[in-house]
């Protein structure tokens, strides 16, 4: 990629920079290779640096627009309906100066080279209170201009350049906001103290010749460094015990608790909690040592043994005798989780709280687990290095690796990573997505891998590595969650922001399996219907009612390489715009080597889009507007990606 000015930026573009009072213009060529600076602090000085610098200012920036009216045969005046906007033909003249002749002809064969009638390249303007906006314009005509004789002994030739923006707006940076399922069945957020281990809610299992424990500090699991060797822990969770708390007020005689449908006998006043565990146990519906009962008023029940890591009914209290106003209440303070899932199909995410340590030590991973045993010993293991992924099966603690993936995008703070184990088609078929896009998939057509209720545990994983002085420790996390990998139904929002000062209307990008409901603009009731999509169709959504609403984009993005996958997605959803339809499928075409199917997806579409998010206003700050989204028969590869493009009729 070549840019002008080819030198460094000059003490006098400095002091621009500084100043902030004029605009920093630039031009980048339609294949990206040759960026121009036209204008501002890096735009070049004719006589001193070469290049093409703007010599006055531009015409036409501002697009032109008709109204479109009604009026009556004997009406006075019009009735205004809409205002619809023209291309902008923008007109302006640039200087093309170099110090050498040769390199003069150079420039402005490149910048020639670097504009065309058919393709589009980027004009950007920047300014310190507006930020950057841009626009796709082409070459609208040729430039009228005679060389002068001596343009190469002056080293310097003006052109007058006349360009159209297609699309009539200024846009910048996309709003981007994504929903998706949470299966959050089971979930640790780890804000608590526990010094040396996880707590009572998970079993660990060292290896390794090295120190270093994992545990919480208050609001991450992390891995406390010991020694410079390496050391690997599995965490398995074991389930979560419901607590529920009694609080007797009004000091009554005699009290009761239900449970399930059957009281206790008679509890006294003062007992103990010996006295209320002893009660509780007496019930047909709890065993000795279902319970666990601590304190004294309020009271702590903790269900344990059969009931331990179970959702268990809230019980009832109730007065029998005596006391001033008395009353009894039961509060759930932490609702039972059991330790492994109802199916075999199974879904884990982790969520990362920074990056790997630098300088960067070998073998220094975080991992995910799902499929295991009780013993810990069998298990299906997704390792997260800094480079890649690998994919594993262990049977009674004998690896064997499935797939492995390499990317070049290092794992990022507040990341999710995802294990899926198990979808609707296939008990086999493991999946590992990345912020909720699928980077690896494979199907384990050897049986290598466990099934059955022996194989439903899960947790994760963390491994320390060596170093010279001391060990590399891997991210801390501040989230875990497991849930099965069955079809349900979730609402939510998609949370976009307007800072242009047109209605924007957003594309989304949606991911089968599951029907798809939308509101019809921010605060709508979600009434629009898509689907159902079938497990991996997806479909791009085009909001603006002007334009077309539906293609279909399937493809296996799964088994495609690619590590800038945020890049990929605001392409994905940004690309596309002002019926610009031909282009977006060449380049689905040459980035997948399919043509996307067309047409019989249109039919899944009920209702339509006509509301767009509001742009800001001159008084206030742009507000966040919210969009209504509701996934039926989904399952976790199902979600929304949503992308407003915000835009405005002049750039500063």
């Amino acid at each position: 990629m070549e840019s002008y000015p080819p030198t460094q930026v000059t003490k006098y573009g400095i002091d621009l920079f500084k100043e902030g009072i004029e605009p920093h213009i630039s031009y980048v060529s339609p294949d990206g290779e040759l960026t121009f600076y036209l204008n501002g602090g890096l735009a070049p000085t004719p006589g001193v640096t070469e290049g093409v610098v703007l010599k006055e200012g531009f015409e036409g920036l501002h697009p032109t627009f008709q109204h479109l009216d009604h009026k009556g045969a004997r009406q006075d005046g019009a009735t205004w309906t809409d205002t619809v906007f023209d291309p902008a033909q923008i007109t302006f003249d640039v200087i093309c100066t170099a110090r050498t002749p040769e390199n003069l002809r150079k420039v402005i064969r490149k910048w020639f080279a670097s504009w065309d009638p058919e393709k589009r390249g980027t004009l950007s303007w920047v300014t310190p209170d507006s930020g950057e906006w841009w626009c796709h314009p082409r070459l609208f005509r040729s430039p009228p201009n005679k060389t002068e004789r001596s343009y190469a002994r002056s080293r310097e030739q003006t052109f007058t350049w006349t360009i159209r923006n297609d699309d009539a707006f200024w846009r910048s940076y996309d709003s981007v906001s994504q929903f998706r399922f949470e299966h959050n069945d089971a979930i640790d957020l780890f804000e608590r103290n526990d010094v040396g281990d996880l707590g009572p809610n998970w079993t660990q299992t060292y290896s390794g010749p090295g120190a270093g424990v994992c545990e919480t500090d208050g609001h991450r699991a992390v891995w406390t460094r010991s020694g410079n060797q390496i050391r690997t822990v599995i965490n398995k969770w074991n389930g979560q015990n419901e607590v529920q708390v009694v609080n007797v007020v009004g000091s009554p005689t005699t009290w009761k608790l239900t449970y399930s449908g059957l009281p206790t006998a008679n509890i006294s006043g003062g007992a103990s909690a010996s006295d209320v565990q002893t009660a509780l146990e007496g019930l047909a519906n709890i065993a000795p040592g279902d319970v666990s009962v601590t304190g004294s008023n309020p009271y702590t029940v903790t269900f344990t043994g059969s009931l331990a890591g179970t959702n268990v009914s809230q019980m009832v209290g109730t007065i029998v005798a005596g006391g001033t106003n008395p009353y009894v209440t039961v509060a759930t303070t932490t609702n039972g989780k059991p330790g492994v899932t109802a199916t075999d199909n199974q879904v884990f995410h982790i969520q990362l709280d920074d990056f790997f340590e630098w300088p960067l030590g070998i073998h220094t991973y975080f991992d995910i687990w799902g499929r295991m045993n009780s013993a810990s010993t069998s298990g299906i293991r997704c390792r997260i290095g800094i480079s890649g992924i690998t994919l594993s099966a262990f049977v009674g603690g004998i690896e064997t690796e499935l797939k492995n993936r390499s990317f070049l995008l290092p794992p990022l703070w507040g990341e999710k990573w995802t294990l899926v184990c198990g979808t609707g088609t296939s008990s086999r078929t493991f999946k590992v997505l990345r912020d909720g896009f699928p980077i690896l998939t494979y199907t384990d057509r050897n049986n290598v891998s466990q099934l059955g209720a022996s194989y439903r545990g899960g947790g994760f994983g963390m491994q320390a590595g060596s170093a010279t002085s001391q060990q590399r420790v891997p991210p801390t996390l501040f989230k875990w969650s497991m849930g099965d990998n069955a079809t349900l139904t979730q609402s939510g929002h998609l949370n976009l922001t307007n800072f242009g000062d047109q209605e924007a209307f957003p594309d989304l990008v949606v991911y089968g399996p599951g029907t798809f409901y939308f509101g019809n603009g921010p605060d709508a009731e979600p009434t629009i219907t898509f689907g159902p999509l079938k497990d991996g169709q997806v479909a791009l959504l085009k909001t603006h009612p002007g334009m077309r609403s539906v293609y279909d984009i399937s493809t296996d993005v799964s088994e495609q390489d690619l590590p800038l996958f945020q890049n990929f997605i605001a392409k994905l959803i940004s690309f596309a715009f002002n019926k610009n339809i031909p282009p977006l499928f060449q380049w689905f075409e040459s980035l997948f080597g399919i043509q996307p199917q067309q047409g019989p997806m249109y039919s899944l579409l009920n209702g339509r889009f006509t509301k767009g998010v509001p742009g800001r206003t001159l008084a206030a700050l742009p507000t966040t507007s919210q969009i209504s989204v509701k996934i039926k028969d989904g399952d976790a590869d199902s979600k929304v990606v949503a992308a407003l493009t915000p835009l405005r009729r002049w750039p500063e």
